[in-house]
């Protein structure tokens, strides 16, 4: 049996035919007969929604695009659910709660030096001064990975030249 015999005993076109062969529907040496109840059958399937679709070189499997779109949904339910219930966050959120802690976090170091005057004996404006730049030096080397040393030196130049 032929493609083109199939084609004609199934009514289709030959390149038709030959994806039913290329896909595994239609085995080499099945008789016509045999041929003609495993297409109807395929046709079955795919009407009931159970069966791939064979467009050409493509396999559309509706029963596996219908698993996948539940996972989806169930996933993005899942999501939500987490959301709601307070186990997750969103993204902007997280990112604005971090920025408000952290706006904190440099506002109390940057503090470090003035209470260290009022609390240390002996601890002088130039300490604090000092103090404060290396607090500085580090706080930018946290922002972006300058390296605190490198910073304190800059600034110390800076000074200098001032």
């Amino acid at each position: 049996m032929t493609r083109r015999d199939v084609a004609e005993h199934l009514d289709l076109e030959t390149t038709a035919a030959g994806n039913l062969f290329r896909s595994g529907l239609l085995l080499a040496g099945m008789t016509l007969d045999a041929a003609r109840v495993a297409y109807i059958r395929h046709l079955r399937e795919q009407a009931a929604g159970r069966r791939a679709q064979i467009e050409g070189d493509e396999v559309f499997d509706l029963v596996a695009e219908r698993a996948r779109l539940a996972a989806k949904q169930a996933d993005h339910q899942e999501l939500k659910n987490a959301e709601a219930t307070g186990a997750l966050m969103r993204r902007d959120e997280v990112k604005n709660t971090w920025a408000r802690m952290a706006l904190g976090w440099k506002e109390k170091i940057r503090s470090v030096p003035l209470v260290a005057m009022s609390r240390i004996p002996g601890f002088t404006k130039p300490m604090a001064r000092e103090l404060a730049d290396l607090i500085d030096a580090t706080l930018v080397e946290l922002a972006d990975g300058t390296p605190a040393r490198r910073v304190a030196r800059k600034h110390r130049a800076g000074k200098g030249a001032q």
